[in-house]
């Protein structure tokens, strides 16, 4: 099946059902699928604890952000000043649209931000997880189309940013290194000079399953890999941790990486 043929259609992508698995701190939720997402959450909330002071007022791209997931932009929001989220397949734009809107089919993506904003945090006002919500979803001007393998990966949106976050994106569009390298570009060619690429990559991995149905994943042979295809693309400053673990019923990854780099000057 084509990219299409699979992100677009929900017997073969069921892009809640993706997310109750892949983005869960339920007690219920697969035990290593919710270690990983306390994980990107973690460090996402040291990134921009980090960086968020000379990063305030920034523009952020979310590239790839899948059905929904604006977990990457709940530690971002203190410090941005407008959020594009992109997105591949229209049914997963579909699902983005219905949490941005607040409607009641949308996904519960409360526990996350209860996470963040109580736990990591340390905010204990009583409202301090609403409001970060409607941050969130007030910061969203744009929810549009886009592409890693067509010559322009992003139409019709005002550029530079100054942040692109992007997580298990490529991985899941292309179909070699090369590409992967390529994809990079097209992104770093979105940024400011100076600018800064957020991302989380799967290493090891071929695969991954939703309701036991099996999807293509990139594989990446090391860390090292994913390091020097930036540096290719023109970043700098690659900063990474990682969390290793066993491969599942769910995938084949052995590692995952949460990987930072600053776009080089011209």
């Amino acid at each position: 099946m084509s990219k299409s043929e699979v992100y677009n259609n929900s017997e073969s992508f069921n892009p809640k059902k993706y997310s109750k698995t892949f983005l869960s701190l339920s007690s219920d939720a697969e035990p290593l699928a919710r270690e990983l997402t306390r994980f990107r959450l973690q460090q996402l909330h040291e990134f921009y604890e980090q960086h968020g002071p000379q990063l305030t007022g920034c523009r952020i791209l979310e590239y790839g952000g899948g059905p929904g997931h604006v977990y990457p932009l709940i530690s971002a929001a203190p410090y941005a000043s407008e959020i594009v989220f992109a997105e591949y397949a229209e049914q997963n734009r579909k699902v983005a649209e219905e949490w941005r809107s607040n409607k009641s089919e949308a996904l519960d993506l409360t526990p996350l931000f209860q996470h963040v904003v109580s736990s990591l945090e340390s905010n204990k006002d009583e409202n301090a997880v609403e409001q970060r919500e409607t941050s969130v979803r007030s910061l969203i001007t744009q929810i549009v189309p886009c592409d890693i393998n067509e010559s322009d990966a992003l139409r019709d949106v005002t550029l530079p940013f100054d942040v692109v976050s992007t997580h298990f994106c490529l991985v899941t569009a292309v179909a070699s290194v090369e590409q992967y390298t390529l994809g990079l570009q097209k992104l770093a060619r979105l940024l400011r000079p100076g600018g800064m690429i957020v991302m989380t990559e799967s290493i090891g991995g071929t695969f991954y399953r939703v309701e036991g149905k099996k999807l293509h994943n990139l594989h990446l042979g090391s860390t090292e890999v994913v390091q020097q295809s930036l540096v290719q693309a023109g970043f700098t400053n690659v900063s990474m941790k990682t969390m290793k673990r066993p491969p599942s019923e769910l995938n084949d990854i052995v590692e995952y990486a949460f990987v930072t780099a600053v776009l080089a000057s011209a």
